[in-house]
């Protein structure tokens, strides 16, 4: 449904990390950087993370430099564990490649703001109209996340979809501030309270990743009025604090619905625990485990996400 754009390849360079072929997956992605563009700034990091791991510091620095001297910058330097950066550290140069990053990412935050594109008016009946509200993942941006969502269009809902105002690098953006996540969420909701009048059994909040961490703790907490969840690939960090959030919601009407990936690693374990969580509790939250899949939107995501929602709207 989607055009690939590169995942594909960083799907197997995480697949070569994962089993410690770090020199392939760095002469996968350089040989691969020049014909993705559009992945240029991630696969930078990428890079730099795996000739750090590889010991090749005085390359890594020159990696990180030439990310910023195009212009690039990361709130996170590390991809996936930040062991593989720790011998950089100390590192004059480096040390100061990184107050440079800091400085970029600072002075380009001051003028970042939260946003909300509508990409469906949705349809009243009998006063109510249905509203999905989704959020997107770790780095990315409303123009990359939106074309999930455009089957969505001249469908009975109000489809809404926020950009965080937190930059996780140049042009990308990130939930980790929890708080002022929820109070961008419930500004938005606000908004669209403007627009349309909704009820909890049927707004729907959704999320890839990262922006599925955020939609089910605002569900179970109440964030907005919502009792229907539906994530694609939950990043669930912290199990214990999501079953302490799970004991003391009190909303017993929600449930949730887990599109997971087959291949993986790195949220489907976690998300697989968490539904077992919601089921011991007596909260409804059904899981679908796609065959083959790894952290994205599956191709057939409008026929899912139909199950999806035929599952949470039961009545």
């Amino acid at each position: 449904m989607t055009q690939d754009h590169g995942q594909d390849i960083i799907d197997r360079a995480f697949f070569l990390y994962r089993t410690g072929e770090f020199q392939q997956a760095y002469d996968l992605l350089t040989e691969a950087a020049p014909r993705y563009p559009e992945r240029e700034q991630r696969l930078y990091a990428w890079r730099f993370n795996l000739a750090a791991r590889l010991g090749t510091l005085d390359l890594a620095e020159e990696i990180f430099e030439d990310a910023l001297d195009s212009g690039y910058f990361y709130r996170n330097l590390a991809v996936i564990d930040a062991k593989d950066l720790q011998a950089l550290y100390g590192r004059p140069f480096f040390d100061a490649l990184v107050a440079r990053n800091n400085r970029m990412l600072a002075e380009a935050q001051v003028y970042t703001r939260p946003r909300l594109e509508v990409i469906n008016a949705g349809l009243a009946r009998d006063g109510i109209t249905p509203l999905l509200i989704s959020l997107h993942g770790a780095n990315m941006n409303l123009r990359q996340y939106r074309s999930n969502w455009k089957f969505l269009v001249g469908s009975e809902w109000l489809t809404a979809l926020p950009q965080s105002s937190q930059l996780g690098g140049r042009d990308v953006f990130v939930w980790n501030d929890l708080n002022t996540a929820e109070r961008e969420l419930v500004e938005h909701y606000q908004a669209l309270g403007k627009r349309a009048k909704f009820i909890p059994e049927q707004t729907v909040i959704s999320g890839f990743s990262q922006g599925g961490r955020v939609a089910i703790q605002a569900a179970l907490k109440q964030i907005i009025p919502v009792n229907r969840f539906i994530v694609n690939c939950p990043y669930v960090p912290n199990l214990e604090q999501m079953t302490a959030l799970l004991d003391a919601c009190q909303n017993h009407d929600l449930r949730g619905y887990l599109l997971l990936g087959e291949e993986d690693p790195s949220c489907t374990p976690g998300a697989l625990q968490l539904q077992q969580e919601f089921e011991k509790r007596g909260f409804k939250c059904a899981v679908d485990v796609i065959p083959g899949l790894h952290h994205r939107f599956p191709e057939n995501f409008p026929e899912v996400i139909q199950l999806a929602l035929d599952f949470v709207l039961q009545r």
